[in-house]
């Protein structure tokens, strides 16, 4: 299955297999835009319930190059799986899915 890379990829099929129910529609919201160079945001709502934030990197070449330098997604996909799972008495957002190649969240 093709992982978006851009918040113009985002469809149902991919949404549909990392909720675990069929997405038949959903509405797709870029937020953050102008406010950061590392990361693409979107707030997605499918039709089968709450809406759900999906980022990725950055579209910009420079800041992609800036971002893989510093291992910025790296260490969030990281965060997310190995360390998250672990806090307790610190609210963090719940992760439904983070993939390290193609980074996703």
């Amino acid at each position: 299955m093709h992982t978006p890379t851009s918040v113009d990829e985002i469809g149902t099929e991919w949404l549909s297999s990392i909720l675990g129910v069929r997405v038949s529609s959903m509405s797709v919201q870029r937020i953050g835009a102008g406010e950061g160079f590392m990361g693409q945001l979107a707030r997605v709502t499918p039709d089968t319930g709450p809406s759900v934030i999906v980022k990725m990197p950055t579209a910009d070449p420079g800041g992609l190059m800036i971002g893989q330098m510093m291992r910025v997604w790296e260490r969030e996909h990281r965060f997310y799986t190995e360390i998250a799972p672990r806090l307790e008495g610190i609210r963090v957002p719940r992760c439904l899915h983070s993939q390290a190649e193609p980074w996703i969240l």
